[in-house]
């Protein structure tokens, strides 16, 4: 399995202009490298751009509740864990051909309709970002730990997928924030 964090570099050369240092300074303290176990998750697939459209996200969601809701498997932010996985290049993909895959874990011997598909997120070391973030500091936060922290602290991005993982319901946020780990596999720089 091949890196997919390749889309954020956009994101990171973008952000940068705007002064990134700023956020590393303010975010430091929430970064870490964890052990994070595997995931089985089921999930449904966006083909298209999805920068600056937050609403195709409620887009995707609602495709994934309408299986999870009357399968009553959905019981977020509860058990359920719901993650976003981008695992297309930026640099090697055009924007309307990109791929986003919205999944949440379910238990082993779930059956899913065909036009959804099971991943496996692999166990592993992972540097995970806890963020507090308005829909427009995204890129930035991503920015933040490819372009800084990672190698400040002597790593590289490691095989495997990036995600996301939600925390919340932003909508119930009173400031309309999404709390969210950002997960990127790593390893030691060579």
């Amino acid at each position: 399995m091949r890196n997919s964090v390749g889309f954020v570099f956009l994101f990171a050369g973008l952000t940068a202009i705007g002064g990134n240092r700023v956020a590393g300074e303010q975010w430091s303290d929430s970064v870490a490298v964890k052990h994070l176990r595997p995931c089985h998750l089921v999930c449904v697939e966006h083909r298209g751009d999805t920068a600056g459209d937050g609403e195709i996200y409620d887009v995707v969601l609602s495709r994934l509740l309408a299986w999870a809701v009357p399968a009553r498997i959905w019981d977020f932010p509860g058990a359920t864990r719901l993650m976003l996985v981008y695992p297309d290049d930026a640099e090697d993909m055009p924007p309307d051909q990109r791929r986003l895959w919205m999944g949440i874990t379910v238990p082993g011997g779930t059956e899913v309709p065909k036009d959804m598909f099971f991943l496996d997120l692999p166990g592993g070391e992972y540097a995970v970002g806890s963020f507090e973030l308005a829909e427009d500091e995204f890129g930035r936060a991503w920015g933040y730990l490819l372009g800084e922290w990672i190698p400040e602290n002597g790593l590289v991005p490691g095989e495997g997928y990036s995600f996301e993982e939600k925390k919340n319901d932003s909508d119930l946020h009173p400031g309309k924030k999404h709390l969210v780990d950002i997960c990127i596999p790593v390893r030691a720089a060579p």
